[in-house]
């Protein structure tokens, strides 16, 4: 019943995970020989005045936010951008409020290219007119159109229904729901079929790709039907990166060592615990449910760790007192713990370690199973089903 594409809402795993990729070094040179300048001018009603802050796909997926004044309507913005990627253009939101209320627009920016904005009121609804890449967008959101018309309607239904206590007509309205959700998956991938060519396609495509842990053999034959101009982009190869990255974590490779302080400030290796398998746990403390995920690393505890399998768990919070505390309130304080201070800022991997395996807020809690000899047995446990099972079959305990 969704009308839109929300292109920055972030994606959600079991352990609602969000968003992220670690950037690839690309030649400095070439990146910026490779930079034009894109430019955005508004003009809206008269009586619009204020802020419009703007935010910005980079090649690693993440966003950079801007602002612009606006007066009487006008406004306008500037930056170089090497390649095609999209844009989220907010106003006044303190003024207007949260979510669908926000007075908001969605286009997409080509190197040397103006977008133009008109209109006589706010950014919704505005006419946008943009480069190739503004152009091919509007073609699949004119495409989307009257699905999300059906889905409005069916929105204002299920609320009825819904203060109505009308049951049978409820769950008419979820399944008319789910089939429209379908045909607006269907309408998506074909739009991503047909353009191996297209950035617009490419990042819807990487909306599907970008939330979850990298499964290269599912992920690459997918990314290969791209054009080489799309997959040698910077933004293809951040996740050609990522998916090397993926191959090193593999089942049956030797897990990346690290040494890293405990709550006592003594380093500890990962190399340390040769010898035993090891439940290898990433985790910060700011997700939902971060209950079920504590209760799950409790029951690992009391029915496998022992002399065979040793639970070691990496904090990516920040140091301070907090660590300690949110681990004696868990119950968390009975295994290894390990802190990889200041290992993830603005939501990127910055420590050796957070590159190694591939981590972001985003992408944690994740658990893996690593065998005495220091290779990868399982990487990324659910731990929203039945890690222990998972655990127990694969070390046969």
């Amino acid at each position: 019943m969704v009308e839109k594409i929300h292109w920055c809402r972030p994606g959600r795993r079991a352990m609602l995970r969000k968003i992220m990729f670690w950037v690839v070094l690309i030649p400095l040179g070439k990146e910026l020989q490779a930079q034009k300048a894109c430019s955005i001018k508004g003009r809206l009603g008269a009586d619009q005045n204020g802020m419009v802050f703007i935010s910005v796909q980079n090649a690693d997926n993440s966003y950079t936010k801007d602002s612009a004044a606006v007066k009487n309507g006008i406004f306008y913005w500037e930056k170089k951008i090497a390649e095609p990627c999209h844009a989220s253009l907010v106003l006044n939101p303190d003024k207007k409020g949260m979510g669908l209320q926000m007075d908001q627009q969605e286009l997409f920016l080509d190197p040397g290219v103006v977008a133009e904005l008109s209109g006589n009121a706010g950014l919704t609804g505005s006419e946008v007119k943009g480069g190739p890449s503004q152009q091919e967008y509007m073609t699949l959101m004119g495409q989307l159109k009257l699905i999300g018309d059906e889905g409005k309607k069916l929105d204002s239904l299920y609320q009825k229904y819904t203060l109505e206590e009308d049951e049978d007509n409820l769950k008419q309205v979820m399944e008319q729901g789910s089939k429209l959700t379908k045909k607006r998956k269907d309408v998506q991938q074909e739009f991503i079929k047909t353009h191996p060519e297209s950035f617009v396609a490419f990042i819807l495509w990487l909306r599907k790709v970008a939330p979850a842990v990298i499964d290269v053999n599912k992920v690459e034959p997918e990314f290969m039907q791209f054009s080489a101009r799309i997959r040698n982009s910077a933004t293809g190869k951040a996740l050609a990166g990522r998916m090397e990255t993926a191959r090193s974590l593999m089942p049956g490779k030797l897990a990346v060592d690290f040494s890293l302080p405990d709550t006592a400030g003594v380093k500890v290796a990962l190399s340390s615990f040769r010898g035993k398998y090891v439940a290898l746990c990433f985790w910060y403390r700011n997700f939902s449910p971060f209950e079920s995920f504590s209760f799950a690393l409790n029951r690992i505890y009391k029915q496998l760790a022992g002399d065979s399998l040793h639970i070691v768990s990496v904090f990516y919070n920040g140091p301070g007192p907090e660590w300690n505390a949110i681990l004696r309130d868990a119950n968390m304080n009975r295994w290894t713990n390990l802190i990889d201070r200041d290992g993830i800022i603005n939501n990127r991997p910055v420590s050796t370690v957070a590159k190694a395996y591939d981590l972001s807020f985003g992408l944690i809690p994740q658990l893996h199973l690593i065998g005495p000899d220091g290779r990868i047995i399982l990487r990324d446990i659910n731990m929203a089903v039945d890690p222990v099972g998972d655990i127990r079959k694969a070390i046969n305990k």
